[in-house]
C-alpha cells in the first residue's frame, strides 16, 4: 500500500480465484480487507482433442507462430485493438490498451521467450479481409495451452468463425499438449456457447476486486 500511495494511486486491484466445487475462504477474506467485486471471469478447461469445427467456405484459415508476418500486421493490429476495446471488463475502470507496430513487436518478443505463440486468423476469400483471430499460448516445456484472445469482427459474425479458429489452433498442437485453459466472462454468452461446444467445462471463478487506498 505504501508504494501505491507514493505513486499517487487511489485504488489497488487483486484477483481472487475460487474452486467451483470448494469455494473456500478467499472471497470472504478479500471482502474483509475492504475489496469490492468489479468483474468475474470463469476459468474453463478442455481436454484435447476437441470436436473439429470446419471454417465457413467463404473463408480461409491463415496461421502463424511467434511474430505476425509483415503482410498481415496491419489487419492483425486492427483486430487486436478491437479486441482490447470490446473485451468485457465489468465495473473495472480501465483504459483500453492501444497497440501500434512497435508495442506489438515488443509484446511478441517478450512472449516468445516463455511461450510457443500460435495464431489462427480467418481471411475472406472474396476480398482478403480478415474476419477474426484466435491467440493461443503454450508455455515451454508443459503439456497444456492457454487460450487468450478470440475475436470475430462484427461484420463477420454468425458464421462460427470463433469455433473454427480455436479448433484450427488446437488441431495443430503437438501430441504432448493434452489440455487447454481459457477465461471467459459469464456475460460473454456467445463465447461460452462456443467453449461448451468444444468441450470446455468451468472449474473455477476468478474475481477481479478493488480496494480504495485511504
Amino acid at each position: 500500500m505504501e508504494r501505491a500511495r507514493a505513486g499517487d494511486r487511489t485504488r489497488v486491484g487483486e484477483e481472487v480465484t475460487v474452486d467451483v466445487a470448494d469455494p473456500g475462504p478467499g472471497r470472504a477474506f478479500a471482502a474483509a480487507m475492504g475489496t469490492v467485486d468489479k468483474h468475474r471471469e470463469d476459468h474453463l478447461v478442455a481436454d484435447l482433442p476437441v470436436p473439429a469445427s470446419g471454417v465457413d467456405e467463404a473463408y480461409d484459415v491463415v496461421t502463424w507462430r511467434g511474430r505476425c508476418p509483415d503482410e498481415h500486421r496491419a489487419a492483425y493490429l486492427a483486430m487486436r485493438n478491437r479486441m482490447n476495446a470490446d473485451v468485457p471488463t465489468g465495473a473495472l475502470d480501465l483504459e483500453p490498451e492501444v497497440l501500434d507496430d512497435e508495442r506489438l513487436a515488443s509484446s511478441e518478443e517478450r512472449l516468445m521467450r516463455a511461450y510457443d505463440v500460435r495464431v489462427a486468423a480467418a481471411r475472406r476469400r472474396s476480398d482478403g479481409a480478415f474476419g477474426g483471430y484466435s491467440l493461443l499460448f503454450v508455455p515451454h516445456g508443459t503439456d497444456y495451452g492457454w487460450q487468450d484472445d478470440t475475436l470475430v469482427m462484427p461484420e463477420h459474425r454468425g458464421r462460427r468463425l470463433g469455433a473454427a479458429l480455436k479448433s484450427a489452433n488446437y488441431a495443430d498442437l503437438p501430441d504432448g499438449v493434452r489440455s487447454v485453459h481459457t477465461w471467459t466472462a459469464p456475460t460473454n454468452t456467445a463465447m461460452h456457447r462456443t467453449n461448451t461446444a468444444l468441450g470446455f467445462r468451468v472449474v473455477e471463478h476468478m474475481y477481479e476486486v478493488e480496494a480504495r487506498i485511504a
